[in-house]
């Protein structure tokens, strides 16, 4: 599958997932394997982040690990990258 079609693939799996809105890209140069993926995701409800600068409360932590999570498992479906080294990065941000 050429990047342009992988992209298409994983922006399409990922919005049916929930995620509307992810930038998709890839990596260059000897980077050129990686597919890099960033997804928002809503603020718990119950954060305790308080206006920290640096770092997360437990709750905002295990909101992102999940969305990493569930993120990767839908790329890796869509486009068949598996193992310990799929070349993934996932990158979840905070919104709200």
């Amino acid at each position: 599958m050429d990047k342009k079609t992988e992209t298409k693939v994983v922006k399409t799996a990922l919005a049916e997932a929930g995620y509307s809105g992810a930038r998709v890209s890839h990596g260059s140069g000897t980077a050129r394997c990686w597919l890099h993926v960033g997804v928002d995701v809503p603020r718990p409800y119950n954060c305790n982040c308080n206006g920290r600068t640096i770092g997360y409360c437990r709750n905002c932590g295990e909101a992102i690990q999940e969305a990493s999570a569930l993120a990767e498992a839908v790329v890796e479906k869509a486009t068949g990258r598996h193992g310990e080294y799929n070349c993934i990065s996932v990158e979840v941000f905070l919104r709200g």
